[in-house]
């Protein structure tokens, strides 16, 4: 779906501002929360920081393109006022979920981690192994990328290096970047809540 500038930021506006509408049927916030993201993922990642921003701190990489900055992003984040430093969440939507890995399994003030339509493998795999942060991983039911079978295969090998915590949420009729505003709704709602 292509649209401009004026439509992404109406769409965006729209869809926090259903959320926030049941924002009090959502716990208090949560730890702060960096989110990685690729430009195909601009909308999520905002209407996420925005929903986000209503009872938190947020901060979005758009289109991480090396470790250090993410970290910087990270360091910022712990060292933000009221902020408990050992307790802060990533969210990595698509491929920007191999930066959420390589930070979740080296760096210990890492809470909980959030993929969104990305299954860890290779590498990133290997490096999320020794992380004690629990995951969520989410996928839509019409991603052709990250299938049942690759989030499945992700899940046994990080529950078998160590008894990782690992919770999957299918959402039924999504696609890769969660175009719809259902979609994005079901996939914000849960990533609040679970991040609580």
């Amino acid at each position: 779906m292509n649209m401009n500038r004026r439509q992404f930021l109406q769409s965006t506006a729209a869809l926090a501002a259903t959320i926030a509408l049941g924002a009090d049927k959502l716990p208090d916030l949560r730890p702060p929360v960096l989110i990685l993201a690729k430009p195909e993922h601009s909308q999520l990642s905002s209407a996420l920081s925005a929903a986000i921003k209503q009872g938190g701190n947020a901060c979005i990489v758009d289109n991480p393109k090396d470790l250090d900055a993410a970290k910087k992003t990270l360091d910022s984040l712990a060292n933000q006022p009221g902020v408990t430093p050992k307790r802060l969440g990533i969210v990595a939507i698509g491929r920007a979920g191999e930066f959420a890995a390589m930070l979740g399994g080296t760096d210990p003030r890492i809470w909980k981690i959030v993929f969104c339509s990305y299954a860890p493998a290779g590498d990133a795999l290997d490096t999320l192994k020794v992380t004690e942060a629990p995951l969520l991983m989410i996928y839509g039911t019409k991603d052709p990328d990250v299938t049942a079978e690759k989030i499945a295969a992700s899940r046994r090998a990080l529950e078998d290096s160590g008894g990782i915590n690992v919770d999957v949420l299918a959402i039924e009729g999504a696609d890769h970047s969660f175009t719809s505003q259902e979609s994005q709704k079901q996939l914000i709602t849960e990533t609040l809540r679970w991040m609580k």
